[in-house]
């Protein structure tokens, strides 16, 4: 009976219908293009500024070369960052640290923009737990990163994020090796 079930509910999903749906995508080439990170790793540190292109062309984002990048902190710590090539902006000296609120000023293209953001106190991560579960008669694992979140946030997380991993799969792939 498990058998027949099965065998309809799969010709069920594999006769199902289509619809052809026509996106209008509008055009959105030229826009410029931010990405920069700072963390409180030593540096360098970069600044990435690229123009958008069509949705259609290929993922080959045109550079903007000659923007003038600001990084400073809420201390007074303050970078002009240096063209390093590909659209890269880098710094030299800045130090980052948690806690501290950073401000990205860039003048391109005859625009300005700015940016401001703290960076959060880091998280200590405390270790891994091991959680198993049966998924269609097969035991599967996931593994549950352990930390507290700081006061300023609130209520005190031990586990967030479940990075689900199923290694019956992996122990099947070592057995028939």
């Amino acid at each position: 009976m498990k058998n027949i079930f099965l065998i309809i509910l799969s010709l069920f999903l594999v006769t199902s219908c289509e619809k052809e749906i026509d996106l209008d995508l509008e055009d959105q080439s030229g826009q410029i293009v931010i990405e920069g990170n700072v963390t409180d790793q030593a540096g360098p540190y970069y600044v990435k500024i690229t123009k958008s292109v069509a949705f259609t062309q290929a993922n080959q984002y045109p550079a903007i070369e000659n923007a003038k990048v600001v990084l400073s902190d809420n201390t007074g710590q303050t970078e002009t960052l240096l063209y390093v090539g590909n659209g890269r902006y880098q710094t030299s000296t800045f130090v980052g640290q948690s806690g501290r609120t950073y401000t990205l000023k860039i003048q391109a293209e005859g625009k300005e923009y700015i940016s401001t953001s703290t960076m959060p106190e880091a998280v200590v991560f405390e270790g891994l737990d091991q959680d198993s579960f049966i998924v269609g008669g097969e035991t599967s694992y996931t593994l549950l990163p352990v930390f507290a979140d700081p006061q300023a946030l609130g209520t005190v997380i031990f586990s967030v994020i479940r990075l689900t991993i199923i290694l019956s799969n992996i122990f099947r792939n070592f057995q028939t090796m």
